[in-house]
């Protein structure tokens, strides 16, 4: 007896060593990829959350005057020490980088202080002064305005909110204007991203939740190979060709028009290229694979004996299927929602080639701030709302769709 309950003790121990090695051997397998996620995926998260906020220009560039403004009421114009530490830092940055970066950031919120703080640099004198606060004004006026002096406060810290506030019309300047109805340039922009995604997606989901079904109840072998070679042909071609291609069906002497015009429906060509129309059909047709094989490779996994077991019980079929079978596809149809919308989101080519100016994404402004405007400022800003919105849908779909809920 004592040596069965050793030996069986042995077991244990033997089998809770080997599952420690595979374990550890799982992991080390994995490290190289967590690693690769961590360095390119999450760093470049934390980088634009961290530029949507980075004021640091401000407080390097002009250290004495961001100090010493810090005692400044706030009424008239600061005293001769806030002058003088400024017309020392402006002294330091002449000509370089730093002065430039600075003057372009103010010039954000306050048009014109890049020239301003430019000509000021230029045309210091290089001696000493008697008067720093009759020598500045004395080269521009404006260094007597106490707009322009809140406006050096209150961007004096490391960090600052404005390009987030900007991006959704919560200021009244250069970037994010306040329109007429309220809203800015980027919060509408923002809206019209998540409209189309979110049309792309229902879309995506009427057409292919009927086809996956039809992949999973295939019978046999060879005709679901055919049906799964079908949704998986535009993987083969790379999405900007398969953008381009949509340009030659849609253009005016294009593919679309002349069967039209050949059939009677229209008498001369009309304009499809550059509408919101042929961006939804570029999109669905790029999109709708990933919805078919979300929810196909849950289909997959359900058995068909518990929609005979509800047949032999007395319920027609369509009642079976909405109560029975439909259930069981939700974390299929919640995963495809959120797989496809999430790349919906995102979308810049599709947009960019097919889409008229009215239908630019958020992806469009991102990418022109980052290459042509090099405002990473109101770049990262647009990132973090759309991280942050796509967030909150991806919790409202598992909250009524249930991705994470068991079959």
């Amino acid at each position: 007896m004592m040596n069965t309950t050793g030996n069986r003790q042995t077991v244990k121990k033997e089998y809770k060593r080997d599952k420690r090695r595979k374990a550890i051997g799982a992991a080390l397998l994995m490290l190289p990829a967590v690693a690769f996620v961590c360095v390119t995926f999450l760093s470049a998260i934390a980088f634009f959350l961290f530029k949507s906020v980075d004021n640091s220009v401000v407080p390097e560039t002009l250290p004495g005057t961001t100090a010493a403004i810090g005692s400044w009421s706030g009424h008239d114009t600061p005293g001769e020490e806030v002058y003088a530490a400024l017309f020392e830092d402006l002294r330091q940055a002449k000509g370089s980088q730093d002065l430039f970066v600075l003057s372009r950031r103010l010039n954000y919120q306050h048009p014109g202080l890049m020239s301003l703080i430019n000509k000021t640099a230029r045309k210091l004198p290089k001696g000493d002064v008697q008067s720093y606060r009759e020598t500045l004004v004395g080269i521009d006026a404006q260094w007597g305005r106490p707009d322009v002096w809140k406006l050096i406060r209150r961007e004096s810290s490391t960090l600052t909110s404005f390009f987030l506030r900007s991006t959704i019309g919560m200021t009244g300047t250069k970037y994010g204007d306040v329109s007429d109805s309220g809203g800015s340039a980027y919060s509408s922009t923002l809206l019209r991203t998540f409209l189309i995604s979110g049309i792309v997606t229902a879309v995506c989901l009427a057409l292919g939740y009927p086809l996956a079904y039809l992949l999973a109840s295939a019978k046999g072998g060879m005709l679901r190979l055919v049906l799964l070679g079908l949704v998986l042909t535009p993987f083969w071609t790379s999405l900007l060709v398969r953008t381009l291609a949509w340009i030659v069906i849609f253009a005016k002497d294009g593919i679309a028009n002349a069967v039209l015009t050949q059939l009677g429906f229209i008498t001369e060509p009309i304009s499809m290229l550059y509408t919101r129309g042929a961006l939804y059909v570029g999109m669905v047709q790029i999109l709708l694979p990933f919805m078919v094989l979300s929810i196909y490779s849950v289909m997959r996994g359900i058995s068909p004996i518990y929609t005979r077991a509800a047949l032999s019980l007395g319920a027609n079929p369509l009642y079976a299927f909405y109560t029975v079978y439909l259930p069981q596809t939700m974390p299929g149809v919640g995963a495809g929602i959120v797989l496809v919308g999430v790349l919906a989101l995102g979308f810049y080519i599709t947009p960019m080639f097919l889409g008229g100016p009215h239908d630019q994404m958020v992806s469009y402004y991102i990418a022109y701030f980052t290459d042509q405007n090099a405002n990473w400022g109101m770049a990262a800003s647009l990132g973090v709302w759309l991280l942050a919105f796509t967030l909150v849908a991806f919790a409202l779909v598992n909250k009524f769709v249930g991705v994470n809920k068991a079959r």
